[in-house]
This record gives C-alpha cells, structure tokens and sequence, in this order.
C-alpha cells in the first residue's frame, strides 16, 4: 500500500455529534453535549438509526481517568486533572437525564473515541501509532477519510495517529492507555518516586511488591535514570 492511499471513507451523515444532542443549558460543554446525544440513541435501543454502532460501543468502558492521575506529572497531570474536573462537572449535567453509571460510560466515550465534535463509526476502532494514519474530513464531498502517511506491507495492519509527538504520559492523561514497549519513539514516563518504591519499605518486601504491582497494572514504566532502573 502506498503513501497517502484512502483506506476508509465515512459519510459525514453516519456521524453521531452535537447535532444530535437534545437542548440543553448554553453552558453545558461540547463533550456533555456529545454525550448526551449518544445516551438519546442508547435510549433509542434498536429504533436508534446508530442502533449497530451504539450496540458495540455498549461492549467498551474505558477506565476512570482517576486511576491514572496519580501516575503523572508535570504537563500531563495538568491535562489529566483538568480533564477530570470537567468530566465531574459535565456529569453532574447530565444527570438528571441518565444514572451516574451510565452517563460516566456516555463522557468516557467521548473523552477517548470522538473526533472534532463526532463519533466516526470504523474510523474510532483504529489502534494510534505514532506513524499511523491520518483522519481527515472533506468539507466539499463532506466525508471523513482515513489515508495512511507511509507505505504499508501487504498484510499488515494500519493504525491511526491520535497525535503527532504525543508522550506515553500523555497519551495515559488525554486517551487512557500507554502503547507497548518499544512503539513509541516519544516515550517515557515519569513517576512520582514514591510510586515505585516506599522510601523505608524493604526491596521486594509484600508492601512494595503491592505498590509495584499497582503500578505495573496500569501501564510499563520506563526509568529514565539507568542507575536507579537499570532494565
């Protein structure tokens, strides 16, 4: 496959955004908006014209941010303790219309899988890589298009880049995930030192192995100090 060959074209009217979200108060935000158009097609159930669409994304719960926040510093913390507190706000918006559970579900998705104010269905299950393809929106034929940066081997799979030069940080703060070891040419991590050891803890005590476990189960970390980490 060659450098900037369409691999996925999307009619703009098969995107579910604001223009499907019933009114609400002017200053309610985008992504409550958003959300709230998603949670009148779920109510919808198969009367819904998204109805195939919103039954997949009934299958997908991204984490709560909150279990990342404390993994992050600097720019990313920022970003991932803003979004949060957004997040909070909006879902007090909508929650005379849906449970908490529900509209959480609602926002995550529109935190995670939304682009420019729509959810693009096909185009939202694509994996980020940080060469992967780009999302475009045509405004004259007013479709989305998915075309790939670089040349492709027959066979292989194609992602999609969520962010040119996006940190592993910072894609744990905006998307809630870290791509595997070696994928990303930006990564690193940085971690609150008492995240990875307690500073009186014994090495490989019980109450270090937890922490350290924790720690592992919500993403790789690289050290960037090699005498501290060395591998």
């Amino acid at each position: 496959m060659l450098r900037d060959t369409q691999v996925l074209e999307v009619p703009a009217k098969l995107a579910l955004g604001i223009s499907n979200a019933q009114p609400m108060h002017e200053n309610v935000t985008r992504t409550a908006r958003m959300a709230s158009a998603l949670l009148a097609e779920r109510a919808e159930g198969s009367r819904s014209f998204w109805a195939p669409y919103v039954d997949v994304l009934l299958g997908i719960q991204p984490p709560p941010l909150e279990r990342f926040v404390r993994f992050l510093q600097s720019e990313a913390l920022e970003v991932a303790q803003a979004a949060n507190a957004e997040f909070h706000r909006d879902l007090k918006s909508l929650r005379q219309g849906s449970p908490d559970g529900v509209a959480a579900w609602a926002l995550s998705l529109v935190s995670t899988r939304s682009f420019k104010s729509n959810f693009v269905p096909m185009a939202d299950f694509f994996n980020h890589r940080h060469d992967g393809a780009a999302l475009e929106y045509d405004p004259e034929r007013q479709v989305y298009r998915v075309v790939v940066q670089r040349g492709y081997e027959a066979g292989s799979g194609v992602a999609l880049c969520y962010g040119s030069g996006l940190r592993d940080e910072e894609l744990l703060a905006r998307y809630r995930f870290a791509p595997p070891r070696g994928e990303n040419p930006h990564r690193y991590v940085t971690v609150p030192w008492d995240a990875v050891r307690l500073g009186s803890g014994e090495r490989g005590s019980p109450a270090e192995r937890a922490r350290q476990g924790s720690l592992e189960g919500a993403m790789e970390v690289h050290c960037r100090n090699p005498l501290l980490c060395p591998d």
